[in-house]
């Protein structure tokens, strides 16, 4: 009888030994397939930069505008604004000392007018509903 208590200890530890090692190759599959799909991540990421990276250029831009016929052009220089980050104590281009002065009521400050990218072109400002 003692016999068979060690046969039947010896097969548990063998069927336990079994399983964990087909554990440990079903985790050697899952590791090896992630890292696979990493590298392909990693690849396409570095391929959509460099296709961004060339969509931004600014020459491929314009031959895009006309390839596609959208009738824009550059803005004049009158029509850019250029903005000034705001510092940490909150004011952009000023002191803070000198207030704005209230020319009657219900006057507000200036607005500057909004710079567009690509101004239209005349053809397609005339078209435009008011």
């Amino acid at each position: 009888m003692p016999w068979l208590l060690l046969l039947l200890l010896g097969s548990v530890a063998g069927v336990g030994y079994v399983g964990e090692k087909y554990t440990v190759y079903t985790l050697g599959q899952d590791k090896k397939r992630y890292e696979n799909l990493l590298d392909d991540a990693c690849h396409k990421t570095a391929r959509l930069r460099v296709e961004l990276d060339t969509m931004q250029v600014p020459r491929t831009l314009e031959s895009r505008i006309k390839e596609l016929n959208l009738g824009l052009v550059q803005p004049q220089p009158e029509q850019i604004l250029r903005l000034v980050e705001p510092t940490a104590g909150g004011t952009a281009g000023r002191s803070g000392t000198e207030p704005f002065v209230n020319q009657g009521a219900g006057a507000q400050p200036p607005r500057p007018q909004a710079p567009a990218s690509y101004a239209l072109a005349p053809a397609m400002r005339s078209s435009l509903p008011r």
